[in-house]
């Protein structure tokens, strides 16, 4: 875990690192499996004087993708969406994520685009439950902004405290995230 550990410090330090961070933050809303949180905490722990500024531009991709991910469930859910969610398994869990769409759509989406649940799940449903463009923009903003920017935050407050930890506990904290992204689905999948 050390080795690749240090790869993903080192692409965070590259001249390119903001590249892919927005790259990885616009896909991540609508195909791609793996979140930004990956680049983005490595980037933020290695220049601290930037991680607002790494926050914002991952928020921006992450919302501007979410409209790709719209675009798939609304205009092309029989192909490319539907496929998505076989890939990741949310077939049998996504009718009922329409309904709440449809009754709670500001607070479905706000919510569970802060949670672990990934955010591409929600983006192709709200595309597929035809949910107003000005409700998902709004409620993406906020969710997104939360996540990132508390991120960021608390890169930034305590970064020296987190790569300590990090270094102390990379293969616990490996771990515990992987059990965090498993319950996120589990969560997603049976309510």
């Amino acid at each position: 875990m050390s080795k690749l550990y240090d790869w993903v410090i080192g692409k965070a330090q590259s001249p390119s690192a903001i590249w892919w961070l927005i790259a990885v933050s616009f896909a991540e809303s609508s195909f791609f499996p793996a979140p930004p949180d990956i680049l983005l905490v490595p980037m933020c722990l290695s220049k601290r004087d930037k991680a607002w500024i790494y926050g914002l531009w991952c928020t921006f991709a992450s919302v501007i993708g979410g409209f790709l991910g719209y675009w798939i469930g609304c205009s092309l859910f029989e192909g490319i969406g539907g496929k998505l969610l076989d890939l990741y398994g949310y077939r049998s869990s996504f009718e009922r994520l329409i309904k709440e769409l449809q009754d709670w759509a500001f607070w479905a989406i706000s919510i569970k685009g802060i949670t672990p649940i990934p955010y591409k799940i929600v983006t192709i449903a709200s595309g597929a439950a035809k949910i107003d463009l000005k409700v998902f923009f709004c409620a993406s903003l906020i969710a997104r902004s939360l996540r990132f920017f508390l991120l960021s935050g608390l890169c930034w407050r305590y970064g020296g405290a987190i790569e300590s930890f990090i270094n102390n506990y990379l293969n616990k904290i490996a771990f515990g995230s992987l059990f965090l992204i498993i319950i996120g689905f589990v969560i997603f999948y049976f309510l």
